[in-house]
């Protein structure tokens, strides 16, 4: 290229021409040690100064430089021991720059096998790369075919470090994905607005299928001193399966209700916040959610504790119990499911319901079955009172009779429970 020198006071300097250079020879001269890159930079360079100005490299001296260039970058690769999960490949990029402002308008890499196709702008690169203590700013739309969390995860494992988020970022991003996969989960065309600072990540307006059904809502991700991190998140569910939420969750580690015992369509709003351990596991112990829920179209198939009931109410269907329509509200606190009281009307019969469910899978239900239903079905030819002894008529319209199902899923015990029956006469 080409270069000028005028003012031999102040040496004032004008450089312009092509460049070519190799990506990993500039890591020479930046701060950022943990950090590799390969791959080739070409394009147009005009770099404008006083030479008296950049005696020392400092985050001041950027203020003093008028850089403008049009490159393009080819088969790039970043790595960062810090930041295994961080790691790009095959990249590929035109970029524009004026000063320490650079303008994307192609960008397309391999993220952990992901296709991910790049546009918007960042500052402040110069600075983040030679300087310590510079946060690099951005605003920027990412588009992704499908991203594998899983596999991001392990890579991060491999380090037997902790994982930290660096907080060393101000991006904005519009975010698109064909699809995300995290161990079951699932979740299909993806969008959401993505702000990434030192206050952690937060993932606003999200819009996503996922269970055969959509989730709109907000998530913001934060980590705190002990390494550990706060989740936060609200949303609403619409039309998803009940039964593939329990199989992508494990069926949140307990043996009870399981995924082939459900079905449904679940409608819902919720909130919830946790507490997670450094590899994003949930603590059980801080998990705080709260959901009022409709479920359409239902079923109940071979339910241990509701099939334990034909012992006194001999109805075949209570194997495939099935309902058209479901409201409550429930809570999990303290590694416990609370459940207010519902009406349940179903194909076997009608009954009223409520009770907890510890995560340790104890559990107490209170199920009151409408008397009269019992003996019109004639499930059984004996009087329900030489099973429980005398049944007291509550003086309402229909006697309801009242059952407790304690115990474990191994070990359960169904009994007729007196202090609700005594309850049902009081109230009349």
């Amino acid at each position: 290229g080409n270069v000028s020198i005028t003012d031999f006071v102040r040496f004032h300097v004008k450089t312009s021409g092509r460049i070519r250079l190799n990506i990993e020879d500039i890591f020479d001269f930046t701060t950022t040690k943990d950090m590799e890159a390969k791959g080739l930079v070409t394009g147009k360079i005009c770099l404008e100064s006083n030479l008296t100005a950049i005696d020392t490299i400092n985050e001041h001296l950027f203020e003093k430089l008028n850089l403008i260039t049009n490159l393009e970058m080819s088969n790039v690769s970043f790595s960062s021991k810090a930041y295994p999960y961080a790691e790009m490949s095959h990249l590929k990029a035109a970029i524009k720059s004026n000063n320490d402002e650079y303008l994307i308008d192609t960008c397309q890499c391999n993220y952990f096998g992901s296709q991910l196709s790049i546009k918007g702008k960042l500052s402040n690169i110069l600075r983040y790369a030679m300087t310590k203590n510079q946060t690099l700013q951005g605003e920027l739309s990412v588009k992704s075919s499908c991203i594998d969390y899983t596999k991001i995860m392990e890579s991060a494992s491999k380090d037997s470090s902790l994982f930290i988020l660096p907080f060393v970022y101000n991006v904005k991003v519009l975010f698109e994905a064909e699809c995300f996969k995290y161990k079951k989960i699932q979740l299909q065309n993806i969008r959401a607005q993505l702000l990434y600072d030192s206050n952690g990540i937060k993932v606003e307006n999200l819009s996503c299928f996922a269970f055969n059904g959509r989730i709109n809502g907000d998530v913001s991700i934060s980590q705190m001193r002990n390494k550990t991190f706060e989740l936060k998140t609200k949303g609403t569910t619409t039309n998803i399966h009940v039964d593939k939420i329990f199989t992508a969750m494990n069926n949140f580690n307990q043996k009870t209700l399981l995924d082939k015992n459900l079905k449904g369509l679940i409608t819902s709003d919720f909130t919830l916040t946790a507490e997670l351990n450094n590899d994003f596991s949930i603590k059980t112990k801080t998990l705080l959610m709260e959901c009022s829920a409709v479920i359409m179209n239902g079923r109940l198939l071979s339910f241990e504790p509701m099939k334990k009931l034909s012992k006194f109410v001999d109805i075949a269907e209570l194997d495939d119990v099935s309902f058209s329509t479901l409201k409550n509200s429930f809570v999990i606190k303290d590694e416990k499911i609370s459940i207010p009281q519902m009406e349940i009307k179903s194909s076997a019969l009608s009954l009223q319901m409520s009770g907890t469910h510890l995560f340790s899978n104890n559990f107490e239900y209170n199920v009151q079955v409408y008397l009269s239903e019992l003996l019109a079905k004639k499930h059984k030819n004996k009087h329900p009172d030489e099973y429980f002894g005398e049944v007291v008529d509550d003086g309402s319209v229909q006697t309801r009779l009242p059952l407790k199902i304690i115990g474990t899923p191994t070990e359960m015990k169904i009994s007729y429970d007196t202090k609700t029956a005594k309850e049902n006469v009081k109230e009349t």
